[in-house]
């Protein structure tokens, strides 16, 4: 029997049994791989679509270009390995939130970059957050271009600014009507960068998890590393209301910043992990934060994206005064 076959079972039957009492706070995923085709995509987001499309409940597989600006680092998961989250926006400017999307599983030709465009088919999930879809891993298509970094990010804040609220509190209303459960927003001040140690190791069912992957995964990737830490970031909003928030990241980002420096640095990783998301998410950066809530506390919001297109000079250069 082939590969693919084998993980096409794994989904099969674990579809059946899929359930909410072992999942990643945010969304889940399936351990399953398939081929990749690859095409151009350059349209821009119809964001004057976004409310016409915002009451759309697909109850089958539709394909969707989807601007993939949200990957969380996988935690482990008894039933699917790993569990972690992709989230991004469609050309109308939908937020949703995809699973399973077992991305260290995927094969080369299926893993995307942050800010690229992938067309796959979704429909939506069980998950109650109105953003939360299913995907048919097997359709991914990964295009070819990302968005560019060029003129400070022209062409990325020209995607997500019409997205942007004035702050979390505005976010929390707008919950309240909608029960959306995934925002963007601009933080007034970021106070400073918490790192709380947390276990050094995966605890023994976290582990039984985890190598189950080598009943399936015969190209032998590397078990999942376990970040002792937590990191958080303690900021205020620009809103009256705000009194303050202390919040997690769970950004796949950070994470991996503390893999590779811990190995570059030894004991100096703290020190360029804090310059990096502290300093210069402060001072170099117009730092903005995607969020989103936790299936099982809908109203908890956690930072699953960090979006930081540099100032522009003459702010970097006032901040520096």
């Amino acid at each position: 029997m082939s590969l693919q076959s084998n993980f096409a079972r794994v989904y099969l039957r674990l579809e059946k049994i899929m359930t909410t009492t072992e999942l990643h706070p945010f969304c889940s995923i399936y351990l399953y791989t398939s081929r990749t085709l690859v095409y151009n995509c350059t349209n821009p987001i119809d964001y004057h679509a976004s409310e016409r499309r915002s009451s759309v409940i697909r109850t089958t597989y539709v394909r969707e270009d989807i601007l993939v600006l949200v990957k969380t680092y996988p935690n482990p998961s008894k039933k699917y390995i790993e569990s972690s989250c992709t989230a991004g926006v469609t050309r109308s400017g939908e937020w949703l939130r995809l699973h399973p999307l077992p991305f260290r599983f995927l094969v080369s030709e299926k893993r995307f970059q942050k800010y690229q465009w992938i067309r796959t088919r979704i429909k939506k999930s069980t998950d109650p957050r109105p953003e939360s879809h299913y995907i048919d891993i097997d359709s991914i298509e990964v295009l070819n271009e990302s968005l560019s970094t060029e003129n400070d990010w022209a062409q990325r804040r020209a995607f997500l600014e019409p997205l942007r609220k004035r702050s979390l509190e505005r976010i929390n209303d707008e919950q309240d009507s909608t029960n959306i459960s995934l925002g963007f927003f601009q933080p007034k001040r970021i106070e400073s960068l918490i790192i709380e140690p947390t276990a050094k190791k995966w605890t023994d069912a976290q582990l039984t998890a985890l190598y189950q992957q080598q009943f399936f995964d015969t190209d032998k990737t590397p078990v999942l590393e376990k970040v002792p830490f937590d990191f958080k970031y303690k900021y205020t909003c620009d809103d009256p209301k705000c009194k303050g928030h202390t919040q997690s990241i769970v950004d796949w980002e950070i994470y991996q910043s503390w893999r590779k420096w811990r190995k570059q640095y030894g004991d100096g990783w703290e020190a360029k992990l804090r310059h990096r998301y502290e300093y210069e998410m402060q001072q170099r950066n117009d730092t903005h934060f995607i969020v989103g809530t936790m299936r099982d506390h809908p109203k908890s919001w956690i930072i699953i994206g960090l979006f930081y297109p540099p100032l522009a000079k003459k702010e970097r250069q006032g901040v520096l005064l």
